[in-house]
């Protein structure tokens, strides 16, 4: 499962896939589930109340737009 919430330390900064700029404990930050990569929620368009469910429920899964692209494409040529 992917961490979600606090996202900066002081040795452990987060920079979003998408504008490469700093995650910080202010801003929405997810992390994709199959590559690992962190990103802002307003770069991958997760909203506060999807970001809120992520938070509170630990069996939902999050996946980047490309991620969550490459999983469809392949259970569809199956």
């Amino acid at each position: 499962m992917s961490q979600r919430g606090s996202t900066s330390s002081s040795k452990d900064v987060k920079k979003c896939g998408i504008c490469s700029k700093q995650i910080t404990d202010k801003d929405i930050g997810v992390q994709c589930e199959l590559c690992g990569v962190w990103y802002h929620g307003e770069c991958q368009d997760v909203s506060k109340e999807a970001y809120k469910m992520l938070t509170k429920n630990e069996v939902i899964h999050w996946f980047c737009k490309m991620c969550d692209t490459l999983i469809h494409n392949k259970f569809r040529s199956h």
